[in-house]
């Protein structure tokens, strides 16, 4: 119940540039195979682009954002199950920072591939955990299933199936099986690595990076991966930093004890936290790295962080103090960034063409962009949604009037500040910052409206 209460808000918020870009996407299809032949470019979460078809491109927010919610309402027991193989102490403090986590709570309200693949990410975890040495056919064919559905969910996937086949490789050589034991044991690996192997060819060595302006470096995304995972991360100085010190800290610590408990598990753990999702990025060749790239990191990353406050808690002492005072910064941290997260959602961006609409002079108003894609964007999707008898006319750079566009809109990353210059200039015309919308931590936009002086 506290899962649902926690991640129901966040589907009535605004739709920001990356979901209605998607919609665009799922519009301009005419059958579900172009999903997979026809869009190379990495904003098309295969499911998700099927899923938006599926529903209309027209449906309202809430629905539109119906299979994230789900997949995200369904991960948390499924988190709450693999951290209770330690106890039922691990279990309730599994339970308490997966469901009450803001990273996951955000990425299970977007209309994105992300919560998709968590989901089937941790629950190839729980089939690795019972898959006996000889799979028969169900136990192949149900773990092939979630693979190939975590991978059409994200590319990041891939992380998870490398670290899948550690985990076998791992197993088989701690039961001293020989080449013919690991291969009967790769059988349930095939369905996925098949279908990678057809995505690349029809869709994936044909994508196209996307990019931004506020993207980071690899090392630092995924520091702040690491200070997400306290959910910190937006708080910044200080706060970020020592929250990235305890998640590393903590992780390190839980994963030792995984690892003097089982070696394939701490191998898969080694592999899907740190060194596959890695190697993937650095292979992606781009320069547009986000946190949102380790979110199935981060829920690996949190899990031996649960195993870590378990046994610190069971060790009593300064252990079990430096546990209570995790726990309590986390909710403290998490509380602090959802009530901004259900004060200002992801931007509102249906109230910025509104005010454009409305505040106006006219009948035609004339709006220009800092970057035009975004804007745009926004126009196209929500100016037809208000109500409005006023026409809002979009100049793209290079084409603007003599006198000037009458508002120029501004943009600035959900991860950093929302504030602008008072006053901007483009060539000889002057504008005025107007009015903010900001917009809460790590997704999302900030939209900055300037007036012509």
């Amino acid at each position: 119940m506290c899962s649902s209460d926690l991640r129901l808000p966040g589907i009535f918020n605004d739709l920001w540039l990356d979901e209605f870009w998607s919609i665009n996407v799922a519009r301009g299809l005419g059958s579900v195979g172009a999903v997979f032949t026809s869009v190379h470019h990495e904003i098309n979460h295969h499911l998700n682009t099927v899923w938006i078809m599926a529903v209309g491109t027209e449906s309202p927010a809430p629905l539109l954002r119906g299979l994230p919610l789900a997949c995200g309402l369904a991960a948390v027991p499924f988190f709450v199950l693999l951290c209770g193989a330690r106890g039922s102490r691990a279990a309730r403090i599994g339970g308490a920072l997966f469901a009450g986590s803001y990273l996951h709570i955000l990425y299970s309200s977007e209309l994105r591939g992300y919560a998709g693949a968590v989901l089937a990410a941790l629950v190839s975890l729980h089939l690795l955990r019972r898959m006996p040495a000889r799979p028969g056919v169900v136990q192949a064919a149900g773990f092939g299933a979630v693979q190939a559905a975590g991978l059409l969910s994200h590319l990041m996937f891939l992380s998870v199936m490398l670290a899948s086949l550690t985990h076998t490789a791992v197993r088989v050589r701690d039961r001293s099986g020989g080449p013919r034991d690991l291969i009967r044991a790769c059988v349930p690996h095939a369905a996925g690595w098949l279908l990678a192997a057809g995505l690349y060819l029809v869709d994936v060595r044909f994508i196209v990076n996307g990019g931004g302006s506020a993207a980071r470096s690899l090392v630092d995304s995924f520091g702040s991966a690491l200070a997400w995972t306290l959910d910190a991360g937006g708080l910044g100085g200080n706060v970020a930093f020592v929250a990235f010190l305890a998640t590393a800290l903590a992780a390190q610590s839980g994963w030792r004890i995984v690892a003097g408990r089982d070696r394939a598990e701490a191998a898969f753990l080694a592999g899907v936290t740190l060194l596959f999702p890695v190697a993937l990025i650095m292979h992606r060749g781009s320069d547009a790295v986000y946190p949102r790239h380790f979110l199935i990191a981060s829920v690996f990353l949190l899990m031996l962080v649960v195993v870590a406050l378990d046994s610190w808690w069971a060790g009593g002492g300064p252990r079990r103090l430096a546990a209570v005072l995790i726990l309590a910064a986390y909710g403290v941290c998490g509380g602090l960034e959802l009530a901004d997260f259900y004060r200002l959602g992801r931007g509102d961006t249906s109230g910025m063409v509104r005010y454009l609409a409305e505040h106006g002079h006219g009948d035609v108003v004339t709006v220009a962009g800092e970057q035009d894609l975004r804007v745009l964007e926004a126009l196209r999707f929500y100016a037809p949604r208000i109500e409005s008898r006023r026409e809002l006319r979009y100049f793209v750079q290079g084409q603007w009037p003599a006198e000037g566009a009458e508002f120029v809109v501004f943009t600035r990353e959900a991860s950093g500040p929302a504030g602008g210059l008072e006053v901007v200039h483009a060539g000889p015309l002057s504008y005025r910052l107007e009015r903010t919308f900001p917009a809460a931590p790590l997704a999302g936009l900030h939209w900055l409206v300037y007036r012509r002086i």
